[in-house]
């Protein structure tokens, strides 16, 4: 017997993180978004979001220096949540024996987003620019499409247009690993359902070492992207939910409902 969607999880729509956390490990996916139980919050979580926030700021225009955003920024983050978080990822140092924990972030970020903003400007002056979407600057786009028979939603970070008129999606990460390219790729057809706008390619800025992955040429097509979500959803309405042991267990802010660990 199968379910619908929004029984499941609330929600009638994917979005890439739903779809690879679902592919990453199902028995997660369950106690997150399904059963929605209370995770060990980590401080890379709320960190990220403000790095999102802040940059969006610094690019809008709206605040003038980036610790100025990031105070901000953070702040806000913390504030939304019940209670400040348990896990800091990372190692200990001997500059940061907690890891990285609030004080990493507070001394870190704000020069994570002057680096930030000399690399936009020095992507300016080579001559690129951001694409105009709806007449204004491609800034967290947000993007709807039904792909097949599943609604996916996104949030494009950047959208640039390099001198030679191509298209780049661009995806801000916090972290310390180079995803692969699939999140382009996801991008990309939802940009060109949404706002008929062919990316050619697309690359991850990474704060921590302030510029931007290879540029790589967006290949993966529509049907294989949309095969994913489909079958993402057919496995959530069949409630299929696998658990995958690894490495990231460890790590897992709901490993203490997991049935692996918690029998």
């Amino acid at each position: 017997m199968t379910v619908n969607m929004l029984d499941q999880t609330g929600r009638d729509y994917l979005s890439f993180s739903s779809l690879s956390t679902y592919a990453d490990c199902g028995e997660r996916f369950y106690w997150e978004r399904v059963r929605s139980v209370r995770t060990d919050q980590g401080w890379w979580l709320p960190a990220g979001s403000a790095f999102h926030t802040a940059s969006e700021w610094l690019d809008r225009g709206t605040t003038l220096t980036p610790e100025l955003a990031w105070s901000d920024a953070f702040r806000m983050e913390l504030d939304r949540l019940d209670e400040l978080p348990t896990k800091a990822g990372g190692r200990a140092s001997k500059e940061f024996p907690n890891k990285e924990d609030a004080d990493f972030w507070n001394a870190k970020a704000p020069q994570w987003l002057a680096d930030y903003v000399n690399w936009r400007n020095e992507m300016f002056d080579a001559g690129w620019s951001w694409l105009q979407v709806r007449g204004e600057d491609a800034i967290e786009v947000p993007v709807t499409a039904t792909l097949f028979d599943v609604e996916v939603k996104g949030f494009i970070d950047r959208i640039m247009v390099s001198p030679d008129g191509e298209v780049h999606v661009v995806d801000i990460k916090t972290g310390s690993r180079e995803p692969a390219s699939l999140q382009l790729n996801v991008y990309q057809h939802l940009l060109e359902v949404v706002h008929d706008v062919h990316a050619s390619h697309g690359a991850y800025y990474m704060a921590r070492k302030g510029t931007t992955t290879e540029p790589k040429s967006l290949s993966i097509s529509m049907e294989t992207i949309a095969r994913y979500f489909a079958s993402a959803k057919r496995g959530i309405e069949s409630e299929i939910y696998l658990p995958n042991v690894g490495m990231l267990c460890g790590t897992c802010g709901v490993r203490q409902h997991c049935s692996v660990f918690s029998e």
